[in-house]
């Protein structure tokens, strides 16, 4: 049991690491007017929604720490946003069905959204730029409909990695439909 514990949390650093290192490098290259899709959305919601909710805040914010200390400006910052991009996605893994790619799609358009506000709010609205609906219509709606078609190609990978890799966890106990 245990080895399997460390299999898992090794095989979820691993991916991270992967999703981290391609987010920084690769992803520029596949660039659209200068627009590129949040690759690490799409793996923290992935692991809330096949995972769960306390899943989804743990890699969320090891995966907002990592970014911090590599990139970040603000220590912290990503860490508490990704945290809560995944725990939000967590909450539909007691409700959806994870292989579910319309679900998918639809919770990392919801979390790319929420995190391109978190972001315009706390790092450029705090700073006095307060031009939203441009900032909306060049930066945001690219960012999230660009997120949206990568999802469709990756969120699979995600899921197929888990369950192989990851010692995907049953979540029959914690459906809503099970009595307990």
């Amino acid at each position: 049991m245990e080895v399997v514990l460390l299999k898992s949390k090794i095989a979820i650093f691993i991916t991270m690491i992967i999703c981290i290192l391609f987010q920084s490098t690769v992803n520029q290259y596949i660039s659209i007017a200068g627009t590129t899709p949040n690759i690490l959305v799409i793996f923290v919601v992935a692991m809330g929604l096949i995972r769960g909710k306390k899943s989804g805040i743990l890699i969320g914010f090891f995966t907002g720490l990592i970014v911090d200390l590599l990139y970040g400006s603000v220590i912290g910052f990503d860490a508490f946003v990704y945290m809560t991009v995944g725990y939000i996605a967590g909450f539909g893994a007691k409700y959806f069905y994870d292989d579910d790619l319309k679900v998918a799609v639809t919770m990392v358009a919801g979390s790319d959204l929420l995190y391109n506000l978190m972001c315009y709010g706390f790092l450029f609205l705090l700073k006095g730029k307060t031009n939203f609906a441009q900032y909306f219509i060049w930066v945001i709606l690219p960012e999230v409909f660009y997120t949206m078609i990568a999802t469709v190609f990756t969120y699979k990978i995600f899921y197929y990695v888990n369950k192989h890799f990851m010692g995907i966890k049953e979540k029959e106990s914690e459906s809503i439909w099970v009595i307990k």
